[in-house]
């Protein structure tokens, strides 16, 4: 089983997809869930070591940074052995960095930073280093296999090996 975990996006086919407000196209095929990904103790699509793959596409940003490890952690725990995780986020240190730089307007970076905060789901609740999502990472045995920065946006995979 593959999990893509995203907010207001298009379903992604081969997937299990969990997004409390999926913006659909049409494909009756796709499997969408639409789940508050942050209530845990609710969430039982998959077993623990059923999922080959998990995709956190921006999610992340709408997870608090006191509940960052345990929500992680709860996904790592998904992964079977060699398993891969990749998360997609906004990086708090690059949107600093374009801030003082004067490379972004302050209204952009507050809607990157914040959401657009027009309806429930448009509420940012985190912004997270890369760094700090790595470490978390590394301390559950994942290894990290790929980390990369696109603007203020980083992208991060890893590989379950035990």
């Amino acid at each position: 089983m593959k999990l893509r975990l995203s907010v207001g996006e298009i379903p992604k086919s081969g997937y299990c997809n969990i997004d409390p407000i999926p913006k659909m196209n049409g494909d009756a095929g796709l499997t969408v869930k639409p789940i508050d990904f942050r209530v845990l103790d609710f969430f039982d699509i998959s077993k623990d070591a059923e999922c080959t793959e998990v995709l956190i596409d921006g999610a992340i940003d709408y997870v608090s940074s006191e509940s960052l490890p345990s929500f992680i952690q709860y996904f790592c725990k998904k992964l079977r052995k060699y398993g891969e995780i990749h998360i997609n986020g906004l990086d708090i240190n690059e949107l600093a960095r374009y801030i003082y730089n004067d490379e972004i307007s302050e209204e952009l970076a507050n809607q990157v930073l914040f959401g657009r905060q027009d309806s429930a789901w448009s509420f940012k609740n985190g912004c997270h280093s890369m760094r700090k999502v790595c470490n978390i990472l590394t301390s559950l045995g994942i290894t990290i296999t790929s980390k990369k920065i696109n603007g203020f946006f980083y992208s991060i995979s890893g590989k379950r090996d035990e």
